[in-house]
């Protein structure tokens, strides 16, 4: 799924002594940290995705199918990629 998210993260909690603690990540650690992150509060990647995307991969599960992005995109009439159409 496609989710935009910052490349800098700042995240404060405790250490498993009550302390406090800071941790500082950037590029793909901070991607990680954030999306582990959401599993711990119960935030599911379907509550950050684009609302097409988002009823598109929960008709592929009630379908028992799979869902990718890249295979929203159609070929046109004269071979090139288009734009894919919306149900909304």
């Amino acid at each position: 799924m496609d989710v935009e998210r910052p490349l800098y993260a700042r995240f404060s909690g405790r250490d498993v002594e009550g302390a406090p603690i800071v941790l500082e990540a950037a590029g793909l650690e901070a991607r990680v940290l954030q999306h582990e992150i959401d599993h711990l509060d119960g935030v599911l990647i379907l509550d950050r995705t684009e609302r097409h995307q988002r009823k598109a991969a929960l008709r592929a599960l009630r379908e028992g199918g799979s869902y990718s992005p890249s295979a929203e995109e159609e070929i046109g009439e004269e071979g090139e990629l288009r734009e894919p159409r919306t149900d909304a």
